[in-house]
């Protein structure tokens, strides 16, 4: 049962012949297979965090590990109130080409890791965040977090890794037939797709918007 980085690592060399003499690589493909999950919306991903905003400064900083978000209120007396999300494109152009407002927002949009608002701010408001997270890869053999427990996202980890060095490292046969059969889909094994489609479809069920959409 693997719940931290060192035992994710163990099973995955098991998985591959016990080749201890792959453990750089088996590392590096951990870090890939997390990297290429991060901002897929899993039922651990979700975060509700608090902000608020300053008064006459145009926007705010995102979360370091801040994934996407669904949602944005912003209370005004004691009542929260859903921002409207915009592209860059409208924000831009509301900015630049409409006239200059201060007060309540209504609006935001995201660029640079920013939160922009229009109207601009013209008080510290306070802002709920409905976001999806990244959550980071474990770095120390001791660390544990979704990626390495069993349960969670252990088995979408450990499968994408095994078959990435079986793949682009051994270059094992049987792998790479396989490997073509499900590439197109982005993945590196069958018992990969079997393993994110487990967690994907319990993810829908979990979340209670009941939906699951990517973030790109």
């Amino acid at each position: 049962m693997a719940n931290t980085l060192a035992d994710l690592k163990s099973a995955c060399v098991r998985e591959l012949w016990n080749r201890t003499d792959l453990a750089t690589e088996i590392l590096a493909s951990i870090n890939s297979a997390v990297g290429h999950y991060q901002k897929e919306k899993f039922w651990f991903t979700e975060e509700q965090t608090v902000a608020t905003t300053v008064a006459n400064q145009a926007s705010l900083g995102l979360p370091s590990d801040h994934g996407y978000i669904d949602g944005i209120t912003i209370v005004y007396s004691t009542y929260p109130i859903p921002l409207i999300r915009r592209d860059w494109e409208w924000m831009l152009d509301a900015m630049v080409n409409t006239t200059f407002l201060i007060g309540l927002p209504t609006d935001y949009a995201i660029h640079s890791q920013q939160l922009w608002f229009w109207p601009m701010p013209n008080a510290a408001y306070a802002l709920t965040m409905w976001q999806n997270m990244q959550n980071a890869p474990p770095t120390q053999d001791t660390d544990s977090n979704n990626w390495t427990t069993v349960g969670q996202a252990e088995e979408l980890i450990r499968a994408r890794t095994v078959a990435d060095v079986r793949v682009n490292i051994i270059k094992n046969q049987l792998a790479l037939q396989e490997f073509a059969g499900v590439a197109d889909r982005g993945f590196y094994s069958l018992k990969e797709k079997i393993a994110f489609d487990k967690l994907h479809n319990y993810s829908i069920d979990y979340l209670s918007s009941r939906r699951i959409r990517q973030a790109w």
